[in-house]
C-alpha cells in the first residue's frame, strides 16, 4: 500500500493534553490562539553523528523478540519524495546527493546487541527474499528482521537530521519511512515520521 501517513511522537505523547488543554490556552500557540505548527523542543547543536541517528531509528522500529536485526544500506533510488515540513525540506537536496547511489553505512556493530551489519554484497542475499522464507532463513538463521538505511543528511549546525529506513519482519510486517530527528539536551530524538509504504 502506497501513500503518506504522518505520525508524530510529540503529538502521540501530548495528544490528549493538547486536546484537553488547548482550548484553555496551554501549550504552544500563535498570537491568535491557534496551535503552533512545527513546534520543536529546544535544540542543541552537535557534530554530525550518523551512528547515533541510525541507532535511534533501529531502536524505534526493531522488536528484539522477533530475532536478530540485519542492517544494510538502501540499494535503490527513492521513488517517493516525502512532503517535508520546514526546516526539514531544506535537508532534502543534501539527502538526495548523499543517496544518489548505495554507499556503505557507518558500522553499528557492537552498538546494539543482536544487530548485524551487512555489506552491499551481503545485502543482495537478503533483498527479494522475505524474512522467514526458506531462502532467507538458510542464509541468516538467527535473523528475524531487516532494516535498510539511507545515509543521513544533517543541517549545517547539526541540530536536525533526515534519514530513510525500510523495515521488514515478515510478509505483512514492515514499512518504509523518512525519520525527521532533532538533537536536544537528551540526544537525538525522532520528531516526526513520514511513512511512504506499509506491508
Amino acid at each position: 500500500m502506497l501513500g503518506t501517513v504522518r505520525t508524530s511522537r510529540l503529538a502521540a505523547a501530548l495528544g490528549f493534553v493538547v486536546m484537553v488543554a488547548g482550548p484553555l490556552g496551554c501549550g504552544p500557540t500563535t498570537e491568535s490562539g491557534e496551535p503552533t505548527q512545527g513546534w520543536m523542543p529546544p535544540l542543541v547543536p552537535a557534530p554530525a553523528d550518523e551512528v547515533a541517528v541510525d541507532l535511534v531509528v533501529a531502536r524505534k522500529v526493531w522488536e528484539p523478540s522477533k530475532g536478530d536485526l540485519l542492517v544494510f544500506p538502501v540499494s535503490s533510488r527513492f521513488p517517493i519524495e516525502p512532503k517535508l515540513p520546514p526546516p526539514y525540506r531544506e535537508l532534502w537536496p543534501g539527502f538526495q546527493t548523499l543517496n544518489v547511489q548505495p554507499s556503505a553505512l557507518p558500522d553499528l556493530a557492537g552498538q546494539l546487541d543482536r544487530l548485524t551489519m551487512l555489506t552491499l554484497q551481503d545485502a543482495a542475499r537478503v533483498e527479494g527474499r522475505g524474512v522467514g522464507s526458506e531462502a532467507f532463513t538458510a542464509a541468516f538463521p538467527k535473523a528475524g528482521a531487516v532494516l535498510s538505511l539511507s545515509r543521513t543528511a544533517f543541517s549545517p549546525d547539526g541540530t536536525l537530521a533526515l534519514v530513510y529506513g525500510g523495515y521488514s519482519c515478515g510478509g505483512l510486517c514492515g514499512n518504509g519511512s523518512y525519520y525527521e530527528l532533532a538533537h536536544t539536551a537528551e540526544g537525538w530524538i525522532v520528531i516526526d515520521t513520514i511513512t511512504v509504504w506499509v506491508s
